[in-house]
């Protein structure tokens, strides 16, 4: 990061009182990129695998910030596997989309209603 945008940072986490020095020192050590990252990392393939899901679908989560990717370099993406485990055994549960529109309504009919016709009709008696 540019050492301008640093001070920047610096000069607006000063003017605000609820911010402290244990704080500020924190914000500036991840912004620089000081703030070790602990334990093993796995590679994208590897946490699909221990999740059960496609990597796209890793891809997805990382997005939607239910995971943290850890980008070394354009390509190479890891993930923290302590990460991934927690998120396996916990995060999983609110993985399932909810009904697309439409979905059931069909159960009532053996076909597709449209307007025009009823549930008892079809388009070959017309």
């Amino acid at each position: 990061m540019r050492q301008t945008t640093m001070t920047t940072i610096e000069t607006v986490l000063l003017a605000d009182p609820t911010v402290g020095k244990d704080a500020i020192d924190r914000i500036k050590a991840a912004c620089s990129g000081a703030v070790p990252r602990p334990g093993p990392k796995v590679t994208a393939q590897r946490a699909a695998e221990v999740l059960g899901v496609h990597v796209k679908t890793l891809g997805r989560y990382a997005r939607a910030g239910r995971l943290h990717a850890i980008r070394l370099s354009r390509r190479k993406i890891r993930y923290s596997l302590a990460e991934v485990e927690q998120f396996a055994a916990t995060g999983m549960a609110d993985t399932t989309r909810p009904a697309a529109p439409g979905v059931g309504a069909a159960e009532s009919a053996p076909f597709p209603v449209f307007p025009g016709l009823d549930a008892n009709h079809s388009s070959s008696e017309l």
